[in-house]
């Protein structure tokens, strides 16, 4: 679903040993080997909205996104209670045309996520969910649902009471 350019840039930078460059980030993945998800469902909260914008001169339509997705997993292979691990994203998805009776293209713009009953700051992007120590996060806990609770900075994880 990626614009071509995008995608081949993701596709090549896709567990790349630079941090710098690693787009494992731009999807959700658990750590192979660390975690059974719990049934068949993930709980997806959130908004999608359009916007028309302009930009160096161009007419262009900015979606804007804004959900939480909850994740009900286990240690890999171990039948211990069911542990919630949520990561709440925002982003754009951007879409133009380079000429009126051009190709529609796409391309994700900015995202900005925090992960709650995860490891934090993994060096690979991949979700560890935190089984033993209720949450891996800094600062206080946090309600994760509650938009008008303090967020961490981008990017960073926390401890949620209740996913």
């Amino acid at each position: 679903m990626l614009d071509p350019e995008q995608r081949e840039h993701f596709l090549k930078d896709l567990d790349s040993k630079d941090p710098s460059k690693n787009t494992r980030g731009w999807v959700t993945s658990f750590a192979p080997g660390f975690v059974d998800l719990v049934g068949d469902v993930i709980k997806v909260q959130g908004t999608m909205s359009a916007v028309s914008t302009v930009e160096d001169g161009d007419r262009q339509i900015d979606v804007l996104w804004d959900y939480r997705i909850v994740y009900a997993v286990r240690p890999k292979g171990k039948n211990t209670p069911i542990d919630r691990t949520m990561q709440h994203v925002k982003g754009t998805f951007q879409f133009w045309r380079n000429d009126p009776k051009g190709k529609l293209r796409h391309w994700i713009g900015e995202t900005n996520y925090q992960t709650f009953n995860s490891l934090c700051e993994p060096d690979d992007e991949f979700l560890r969910p935190d089984f033993y120590s209720r949450g891996g996060g800094k600062g206080p806990e946090d309600d994760p649902y509650d938009d008008a609770s303090p967020k961490l900075p981008d990017g960073e994880c926390g401890v949620s009471g209740d996913v």
